[in-house]
């Protein structure tokens, strides 16, 4: 009987008399008989070394961009950032983004350098500069992506965890506060008919802007609104009011969903808010 040949890199077994050689590096097989053809053999072990090495070289795990930048990278790239609604999604998109974003000056900050008084001092140069909604938004974002940070191994605490908020000056007028009745009544009155249709799900169903223009004709009963919430998830019945009642009941549909425009094709969100906010600065002149 022959000497058994150990070969450096294989990994060979015998079974049911036969003898099966493995390239270890790789884990090929290799169907060459030693024995009998070791020339061919030593060649196939010295072409899959070579393979062997190359998949080595791909594997080597490239220095992770420990900056700001480079988390807010990691995160765009994560399941969790996939499963944010898109309109979260663009928003946040309004601090972090790259070219555009309330952030952009100080992406290429290392992380270690983020400490509460140091994002402290982010959120008031960005109120400074973008007002005081666009500094405390940025604060947000901030704590939500250092938060997913902590959890994949960027940082040991949330930086921005704690930092408050900047307040509303006791002098300044209140923003996007209710209307009363009688301003709704006045601005409903003035509306085109497919504004009022918008007007009236806001006001009498308390509607978001995003649910009123997905909000499909199949929801509506006859009395009772029933609809899954964009925010939340949640579905909601709604019993009408007289005056949704009878707005719905009485519209024409000309479409899969209840609301649209003059040319009978859905709104989009943002379509829906500029038409309303040119109505309402039409009305303030």
């Amino acid at each position: 009987m022959m000497p058994k040949i150990k070969v450096r890199g294989v990994k060979s077994y015998r079974s049911k008399r036969s003898v099966y050689h493995y390239h270890r590096a790789t884990g090929i097989r290799i169907d060459i008989d030693l024995d009998t053809e070791p020339e061919r053999f030593l060649a196939r072990v010295r072409e899959l070394d070579a393979k062997g090495a190359t998949l080595a070289a791909a594997k080597v795990i490239e220095p992770r961009d420990e900056t700001l930048g480079g988390l807010f990278n990691a995160w765009k790239r994560s399941e969790e950032w996939k499963g944010l609604k898109p309109q979260t999604r663009v928003t946040y998109e309004r601090v972090i983004d790259s070219e555009v974003g309330a952030l952009k000056k100080i992406r290429k900050r290392p992380i270690r350098e983020f400490v509460p008084s140091f994002v402290v001092g982010v959120r008031d140069a960005v109120a400074k500069k973008q007002k005081r909604w666009m500094g405390n938004y940025a604060v947000k974002v901030l704590r939500t992506a250092f938060a997913w940070g902590r959890l994949h191994g960027w940082c040991s605490a949330n930086p921005a965890e704690g930092v408050p908020l900047l307040p509303r000056p006791v002098d300044s007028p209140m923003r996007n506060r209710p209307w009363s009745a009688d301003e709704f009544m006045t601005v409903w009155e003035r509306a085109p008919a497919t504004l009022k249709r918008a007007l009236s799900l806001a006001h009498y169903a308390g509607l978001r802007v995003g649910d009123i223009v997905v909000v499909p004709w199949s929801a509506w009963d006859g009395e009772v609104l029933t609809v899954r919430q964009s925010k939340t998830g949640h579905i909601v019945q709604i019993r009408a009011p007289r005056p949704l009642r009878d707005e719905l009941n009485e519209a024409k549909r000309e479409g899969t969903q209840i609301l649209v425009n003059e040319r009978a094709q859905p709104y989009t969100r943002d379509g829906l808010q500029t038409n309303l906010w040119r109505l309402v600065k039409k009305l303030e002149a």
